[in-house]
């Protein structure tokens, strides 16, 4: 059994376990999208793109190594999204890592992470991450987010389960932002009931981390059913905002039989 060979290297959340985690192929469900299809590519056929009325859905583009891109529309509350059907648990040990970029972080609103299926894929799950409340139709949720026109203008980790014992909870992410046309990744991972929140920037460096569950007691319903999902949108008046997508890696643990 491949896992319990990882056992051996080291707790779960070591570096080395994680590496060679989506290796094990045998135990694990793996999907990594390198958007390499082309541009005829159809991404509808795996995976539901929220889009507003004057937004530009995501969709493959040219170039070399494959990537997607999305814009936004320039106007107040337009959003562009990309996410998964609810396929993914806590339970199953369900992570993910994205790599994008938006070309302008003035003026914007996004969450990258999991969360239960929204009312309203064109709207993000946080209502409010100054003092974290969850709201369109959402439970269960473990992302990375940030709001331009919040107080808090930095990125944070917030996290909330099902039942009451999981309460609301949020982690600010240094003062972290991302620059303007360049790559970033941010991972989120779920172990039962547990969750973390990662940011590497451009050469895979971690720059800001967060964990909620096995310490704080705070964090999600690990049985849930999720979606892996990105919303980027805008707040305020300004140019219209352009989202790329580098790649795309989602696992857990297979389904047994």
């Amino acid at each position: 059994h491949t896992q319990a060979y990882f056992s051996k290297l080291g707790p779960s959340e070591s570096a080395l376990a994680q590496f060679l985690y989506p290796f094990a192929w045998r135990d694990v469900v793996f999907w990594f999208d390198d958007f390499t299809q082309g541009d005829a590519a159809n991404l509808a056929d795996h995976y539901t793109l929220g889009t507003d009325a004057g937004s530009t859905a995501f969709a493959t583009v040219a170039g070399l190594s494959g990537r997607i891109q999305g814009t936004t529309e320039a106007a107040a509350a337009d959003f562009v999204a990309i996410l998964t059907s609810a396929d993914w648990e806590g339970d199953r040990s369900a992570g993910q890592e994205m790599r994008w970029q938006i070309n302008n972080n003035d003026n914007v609103c996004w969450e990258q992470g999991f969360t239960d299926p929204l009312t309203d894929d064109t709207l993000g799950a946080l209502n409010d991450i100054d003092t974290p409340t969850i709201t369109n139709g959402a439970t269960d949720v473990a992302v990375i987010g940030l709001q331009s026109d919040a107080t808090l203008t930095t990125a944070a980790f917030v996290t909330d389960g099902t039942t009451s014992c999981y309460n609301t909870t949020k982690t600010d992410l240094g003062t972290y932002v991302g620059t303007n046309s360049v790559m970033h990744a941010t991972r989120v991972q779920i172990k039962g009931d547990a969750a973390a929140g990662f940011v590497f920037d451009t050469n895979f460096v971690l720059q800001q981390q967060a964990q909620h569950g096995a310490l704080t007691a705070c964090s999600i319903e690990g049985w849930t059913d999720l979606t892996a999902r990105l919303i980027v949108g805008v707040v305020g008046a300004c140019a219209a905002k352009v989202v790329q997508v580098d790649y795309w890696a989602l696992w857990q643990d297979r389904r047994a039989i």
